[in-house]
């Protein structure tokens, strides 16, 4: 399996701004900077924001797909993720990823939920790729229902 994203830049490292599109057109030419803009007439993220999102989701996943596995029905999985990033001698370093994950479930086996989650974090593609520390703490929530 390959994915493509393009970025482009335009200008220098800390005036310019980038666009970012990805080959299934969920992203397309998504505004971003060096940092993540709070300015709700021009929203854009930043390449540390977009990471932190794409190890949430790798995770969020990793965590549906190994408790369904163990046959353990989940009503939602959310996962919040925040990333630590210092600029340092002329270079950029991730000192780690917090991670909160919360998860809908009825009454569980408490051991296969937790070899389930466990599981769930050694196979994120996207953490695994990462060298630096993560963290992930799970907290177990009530189901929602959802009204359609």
């Amino acid at each position: 399996m390959k994915r493509l994203a393009t970025a482009i830049w335009k200008g220098g490292p800390r005036a310019g701004e980038g666009t970012v599109s990805t080959a299934s057109g969920v992203f397309n030419n998504v505004l971003f900077t060096a940092s993540t803009s709070h300015d709700e007439e021009f929203p854009c993220t930043c390449p540390s924001e977009m990471l932190a999102a794409a190890a949430g989701s790798c995770v969020s996943l990793m965590v549906a797909k190994e408790l369904a596995t163990a046959k353990i029905p989940t009503d939602h999985v959310r996962t919040d993720t925040e990333l630590e990033i210092v600029e340092s001698a002329h270079t950029w370093k991730i000192l780690g990823l917090k991670m909160k994950v919360y998860v809908g479930v009825g009454e569980v086996d408490e051991a296969e939920f937790h070899k389930a989650i466990k599981r769930a974090k050694q196979s994120c593609a996207i953490s695994n790729a990462l060298k630096c520390p993560i963290t992930v703490d799970v907290e177990v929530e009530k189901p929602v229902a959802i009204n359609v």
